[in-house]
């Protein structure tokens, strides 16, 4: 835990940040936790880290957020409402039924995402495909991650020529021995900076969302949506 919280990739300062937003959800889900006995004292620790991570992406608007952003999020407005108003999103989601554990799954957090891109207008959805850390709902606030702009620099010197294809993230990752999470952070900063441009699904999108390029191999030139052969 030491190394998690003095790493040189993190910084210091999202920490009591992080403590406000699991105290105030924890308050929470303490008066929603069911009464009739079948949930044990495990409800916390399987609810927690979603709620708050779905409360925080409601209130920045994106799933997609740094560390910087998060610093700077104003934990007055992570209310009891705000966390209410994310669990009954959830738990319509889940159908009502909190035994069955499908929303453990990283699957079943992707659907989630996109739907409530869809209906709530929170975006970057991907964002929840590229996450490895999941298991037991690992979608952790701690787990946001910062990178020097040095280091996004090098990312950026092993960068193709955009479209990128996919599996990209692996090659330089190795390449760099960083995390696939520092690499994507990596590109989150160089597009910030308007060193590369935006890419979804083999579209690449300018500061304004027009289509600069696409790769044709993998994208239907009318729609520009990817072909059916790359959708699972």
């Amino acid at each position: 835990m030491y190394s998690r919280v003095f790493s040189e990739n993190t910084s210091i300062d999202v920490w009591p940040k992080i403590a406000i937003v699991l105290k105030k959800t924890d308050e929470v889900l303490e008066k929603l936790r069911p009464k009739n006995g079948e949930i044990t004292d495990r409800f916390l620790k399987k609810w927690r880290h979603i709620i708050c991570f779905f409360t925080v992406s409601r209130l920045l608007g994106s799933f997609d957020f740094s560390d910087r952003d998060f610093i700077c999020f104003d934990t007055d407005t992570f209310t009891e409402d705000q966390i209410r108003n994310s669990w009954e999103f959830i738990f319509n989601f889940l159908d009502k039924d909190l035994n069955k554990g499908k929303w453990t799954k990283k699957g079943q957090v992707i659907a989630l995402c996109m739907l409530a891109e869809k209906h709530l207008g929170i975006t970057r959805s991907q964002r929840i495909e590229k996450n490895t850390d999941f298991g037991v709902m690992n979608i952790k606030l701690s787990s946001i991650s910062s990178v020097s702009l040095d280091f996004a620099l090098k990312v950026k010197e092993l960068l193709p020529v955009q479209p990128w294809k996919p599996g990209q993230h692996k090659i330089i990752s190795k390449s760099l021995n960083c995390t696939d999470n520092e690499y994507f952070s990596a590109v989150e900063l160089l597009i910030d900076e308007g060193l590369v441009n935006r890419q979804k699904d083999g579209v690449v999108y300018d500061s304004d969302g027009n289509v600069l390029c696409f790769d044709p191999e993998r994208v239907d030139p009318q729609s520009m949506m990817l072909f059916d052969k790359y959708y699972d």
